[in-house]
């Protein structure tokens, strides 16, 4: 073989191989295995090739691989980036939550559980009273307090003070060691968005339903009310009650996302 023929190998072989380099610590060795390109080089040097048909080879393969680890980095900044906004997302949503109260009623039960129990926790008293105080006996309080039971499964006020349906969530928690919690929370969720938006339905109904004496009437002052009556309730007129009623449930519903889940439970139950 011809000194400049040598060189000429060498000088490609020596940038090809510079090449491989650079694609490695940019890509890693799975993709670009220096101990397998010397494997070919050795073969090359040996099989008496022409070099512009190796070097044709070799780089069509490179694009290959450059290709295929370009996808897969791809793929993997698209996972971290989906993570990152599903973290965010979640940090949103758990500052919504938590201004709802934290029921406690279990250590077992999840952050979204354990405050959306407190949310119902802290309507319900409030709706109890007032519904039981001015709407009771009236046309269509039947249904409203049929509704009012169907929000009270979801109830908790403290440790241990559950309601059978959280009981039941959990001893499921139990039972599956704490497994499928994702798939827990998510029923638990959708039947309490359920119920809450067939309460606000009856709420919004009652207004339709009254005369206006009784739309207009004024929430009086009274010590047996919770506590809370004063400063949601008191001073307002039933059929402002009812609304202000309407719209904290409309809040709980957004702020723990589950409008969608309402509208798609009731969708299945009609």
């Amino acid at each position: 073989m011809k000194s400049n023929d040598k060189n000429e190998k060498a000088e490609v072989i020596d940038q090809i191989r510079k090449k491989y380099q650079n694609a490695a610590s940019q890509f890693g060795s799975r993709y670009f295995d220096l101990l397998s390109l010397e494997e070919r080089i050795t073969a090359f040097i040996k099989s008496g090739i022409s070099t512009l048909t190796f070097v044709k080879q070799e780089m069509e393969f490179y694009e290959r691989l450059k290709k295929m680890a370009e996808e897969k980095k791809q793929k993997e900044i698209d996972r971290e980036n989906l993570h990152k906004r599903m973290e965010a997302i979640m940090d949103e949503n758990n500052e919504r939550i938590k201004q709802y109260p934290d029921s406690a009623f279990d250590p077992r039960a999840s952050f979204e559980i354990r405050h959306m129990a407190g949310a119902i926790g802290e309507l319900l008293p409030l709706v109890q009273y007032f519904t039981r105080r001015y709407l009771h006996g009236l046309q269509g309080w039947n249904e409203l307090d049929a509704a009012i039971a169907g929000v009270e499964k979801f109830e908790a006020s403290g440790p241990g003070k559950m309601s059978i349906w959280l009981k039941e969530y959990v001893q499921n928690i139990i039972q599956n060691e704490g497994r499928n919690m994702e798939q827990l929370d998510r029923e638990y969720l959708q039947s309490a968005a359920v119920a809450l938006k067939g309460l606000q339905g009856r709420l919004i109904h009652m207004i339709d339903e009254e005369s206006p004496h009784v739309r207009s009437e004024r929430l009086k002052e009274d010590h047996t009310a919770p506590r809370i009556f004063a400063s949601r309730l008191q001073g307002l007129t039933v059929e402002a009650a009812l609304h202000k009623l309407s719209d904290w449930i409309s809040g709980i519903l957004h702020d723990f996302r589950l409008d969608e889940l309402a509208e798609y439970g009731h969708a299945r139950k009609s």
